[in-house]
């Protein structure tokens, strides 16, 4: 009796501990969390069920959301209503979502599936305003992976571990073992879904759980510990891989006067004796973008782009431009007075009247004025050539401007003269001193 109770009470520090581990790594990653809106993703499984729960006992602000894949029929939908149910009984927030028949008949659905989710919690971050996505991988999942990975050829990057954190992603047991997140689940009784279809071999993630992991560990019962050490090792040659090439590309780039980062490609073939395309997927898998996007567009012709989830990627003459994924809008604004204008998201316009800034000084400038995108037929008299007229369209293709600042480029324009092209040039009679009024005129990127 005295040997079980004991064995009790070091059952319940255990789960005791795991709960104050789980509020370490929240604190460490959130340093606000108090005041930050986070959002669970949970299945029904018991992973995402124990994630729940240690979230509820650490008092923090949540939301769930859970997609309901429609694969076991009324077992997915026994799903839903379990988490549904647990969210109404605690008053969180529940968002529900439901995949479509054209994912669910696709040959690669898991991965499709994923790709689905991952793009609704940001839309549900975007639109409701968490800051965070919480996911409920374990350190299990990682030796998954690895095998997973393994079996596709994968470089150190496939091979490291499932990242515990990645931008606004959360993966706070990924410091626990399945074992661990099971015997939480049996202390505090904590309601959950099985997944019968975890038990079948259908997908390559299955049979690996099921078959291969079980196989290895008849031959090593310590293998999980062995490619444990092994993923923590390649993680940290990972991160050692990625500050060295973020020091050569930091050293073979530079912002343009659109906000954009140009990578000098021809620069890097010549300094450089490597394998360019595993250099810029190193870099540009940060953005999103797959190694067959890197090894495309080494060779192809200038114009080219390629895009992520996040960024755009534009081939352009001997450079690789990168930008934040931003959706055009032509802009038509009216300044009235000095101040700073919001053009989108990610840019501002600063019209100022300290001239010691940096920025395009229109000489002889008065309220109100135009500041808009460049349209077709547009032209103008640039400084410097005597008052002759020049097409728009010329002068961008003599200033050899890649086709995303050419479309970017703005126009002052007043009285439906245009007075200045930005950041480039003023028009003549707008560049001479005088002592009439003068605007220093700037963009900014955020």
């Amino acid at each position: 009796m005295i040997l079980f109770i004991r064995l009790l009470l070091l059952f319940i520090k255990k789960a005791n501990i795991m709960l104050d581990r789980y509020k370490d790594f929240i604190n460490q990653q959130i340093s606000d969390n108090r005041d930050q809106k986070l959002l669970l993703a949970v299945s029904g499984g018991v992973d995402s069920m124990v994630m729940l729960d240690l979230s509820i006992k650490a008092n923090l602000s949540i939301a769930v959301a859970h997609v309901n894949h429609g694969m076991r029929g009324s077992d997915s939908n026994a799903d839903e209503i379990l988490v549904r149910d647990i969210c109404a009984e605690y008053g969180i927030v529940f968002h529900s979502y439901s995949l479509n028949a054209n994912v669910k008949s696709l040959k690669n659905f898991q991965g499709r599936a994923r790709d689905v989710r991952y793009r609704w919690w940001n839309e549900l971050c975007d639109v409701e305003g968490y800051s965070y996505v919480l996911t409920a991988h374990h350190s299990n999942d990682s030796v998954e992976t690895f095998l997973l990975n393994l079996t596709r050829g994968s470089g150190i990057r496939g091979l490291s571990s499932i990242p515990s954190v990645n931008q606004n992603i959360l993966r706070p047991l990924s410091g626990f073992t399945k074992n661990q997140v099971l015997a939480y689940a049996d202390l505090h009784h904590i309601g959950y879904r099985e997944d019968n279809s975890n038990q079948e071999s259908k997908y390559k993630r299955n049979e690996i759980r099921n078959k291969w992991i079980p196989f290895l560990k008849s031959s090593d019962p310590n293998i999980e510990k062995a490619i444990s050490k092994s993923i923590a090792n390649l993680t940290k040659e990972q991160a050692l891989l990625n500050s060295l090439v973020r020091d050569i590309i930091s050293k073979n780039s530079l912002i343009n006067k659109f906000g954009y980062q140009l990578i000098k490609l021809d620069e890097l073939i010549n300094n450089y004796n490597i394998d360019m395309s595993q250099l810029l997927y190193q870099f540009f898998s940060g953005y999103g973008f797959t190694e067959d996007n890197c090894k495309k567009c080494l060779t192809a012709k200038v114009g080219s782009e390629f895009h992520s989830e996040t960024h755009d990627l534009l081939k352009d003459r001997g450079n690789i431009i990168l930008r934040r994924k931003n959706e055009f809008k032509p802009l038509e604004l009216e300044v009235n007075d000095f101040g700073v204008y919001q053009i989108d998201s990610n840019t501002q316009l600063h019209v100022n009247k300290d001239f010691s800034q940096e920025g395009l000084v229109v000489n002889g400038l008065q309220f109100p004025f135009t500041v808009r995108h460049k349209r077709a037929g547009d032209s103008f008299c640039p400084s410097g050539m005597q008052g002759a007229t020049q097409k728009l369209k010329d002068f961008l293709t003599n200033a050899k401007l890649d086709k995303w600042s050419k479309q970017n480029t703005l126009v002052v324009e007043h009285n439906s003269t245009i007075v200045a092209i930005l950041p480039f040039r003023v028009a003549y009679g707008y560049n001479e001193n005088s002592n009439n009024s003068k605007v220093n005129i700037s963009i900014h990127y955020c």
